[in-house]
């Protein structure tokens, strides 16, 4: 089967859960023996052609400009499609990554036409004012919403990642339950497992000694995130309890503006603001910090939960979104709402008070996550999708 993958985010260009998706369903598909190619930004002003793990890669320029790198990939790739599918021989199968292959019209485009949702961008406008809208034109509360339900709308099937995901595509968008297939995203349990070795060599580099290292993944600078939160409870945490802790933040965005809000609570000692790393050095971190804390106002899966999971660590998260799906509260993890900061510190600090709990719970995620979510099963069920569309075509 020949399948074009159009992804805004891949490798260089990444920011999130969507890219770690395009990646390794993608090279899942390809080790299946499928044909797969990608089309995704290229920052150099040029198009390029390469062949990467047994995919080609198709890159299109974009303008490196924070309100114009969408809209220039969806002209140059209107631009460009019909010679990238001409150069490929056709394609049997259309699969956009989220919004990335808005500019596609549905008269242009012959082929059965896949989405995957990660989440709905409709859900976090919901609440945000219309000049706030305006100021994130680029962003998930600006134009976004309009493209999303415009993609949504042109799909002869959905790959949602979650059911919490699936339920609101249907009370979102109207979207008949028979057209969306839940898939939930995968891992590779073995990338997560380090030596003892290793992990204190990493605790070491990060100077966490003995300290209990609480651990935040994500955007620093996306509202959704709610980092601010996170910082807020950790103040209360230190605050109230004797013990050394950590709190180690890892993410793309303006470090600037989060260590402000550090010095202004005055945690600057124990607030380490790491900005983006490679994947292979976040795994490592996972491993390093003994709990991950989610405080994001909505996610359509959670990768990074799963994530931490994978490398032995129970999660404190809001109960929000698809999160309740990944854990259970006092089993895996633990949820709290979404506006209870004492809630959030006290949970922390409990965690802080027994390393027991910790590790046992973090015993229990690895387990979980290696018995019931793998990319193969993910790639599987995303090539059913495909076949079922070929066959009644």
């Amino acid at each position: 089967m020949r399948i074009c993958f159009v992804s805004f985010e891949y490798p260089p260009f990444m920011s999130g859960g969507a890219g770690v998706y395009a990646v390794h369903i993608t090279r899942e598909l390809a080790k299946m023996g499928h044909d797969v190619h990608i089309i995704s930004p290229s920052i150099s002003g040029q198009r390029t052609h390469s062949v990467e793990s047994g995919i080609s890669v198709d890159r299109i320029p974009i303008i490196d400009k924070r309100f114009l790198k969408a809209p220039s990939f969806w002209v140059n790739l209107a631009r460009e499609f019909n010679e990238i599918r001409k150069d490929a021989g056709g394609f049997d199968i259309l699969h956009g990554n989220g919004d990335s292959d808005f500019s596609l019209f549905k008269q242009r485009i012959k082929e059965p036409r896949v989405v995957t949702v990660h989440h709905l961008a409709s859900l976090v406008a919901q609440n945000v004012t219309h000049l706030n809208r305006l100021l994130d034109l680029s962003g998930e509360t600006g134009f976004t919403p309009i493209i999303e339900k415009a993609v949504i709308s042109r799909a002869n099937r959905i790959i949602a990642v979650s059911n919490f995901t699936k339920k609101t595509l249907f009370s979102t968008y109207n979207v008949s339950p028979s057209k969306i297939e839940v898939i939930p995203n995968g891992i590779n349990v073995d990338e997560y497992f380090f030596s003892k070795d290793v992990i204190l060599k990493c605790r070491k580099m990060l100077g966490l000694d003995d300290s209990v290292a609480f651990l935040f993944v994500g955007r620093l600078n996306d509202p959704r995130k709610n980092l601010p939160h996170l910082l807020k409870a950790f103040r209360i945490t230190c605050r109230d309890r004797r013990k050394r802790l950590k709190l180690v933040l890892v993410g793309s965005g303006n470090q600037l503006k989060i260590k402000k809000i550090v010095y202004r609570l005055g945690i600057e000692k124990d607030v380490l603001v790491l900005g983006y790393v490679k994947d292979s050095l976040l795994r490592k971190y996972y491993n390093a910090c003994d709990v991950l804390v989610s405080p994001s106002l909505l996610e359509g899966f959670g990768l990074t939960i799963l994530e931490a999971m994978a490398a032995g660590k129970p999660v404190i998260a809001l109960n929000v979104g698809a999160i309740p799906e990944l854990v259970r509260e006092g089993v895996n993890g633990f949820l709290i709402d979404k506006q209870d900061l004492r809630s959030l510190a006290n949970t922390m600090s409990f965690l802080a008070d027994h390393p027991d709990i910790i590790e046992s719970i973090g015993v229990r995620n690895r387990e979980y996550v290696a018995n019931n979510f793998s990319w193969q099963k993910s790639a599987k069920l995303t090539e059913r999708v495909y076949k079922t569309l070929l066959d009644s075509a």
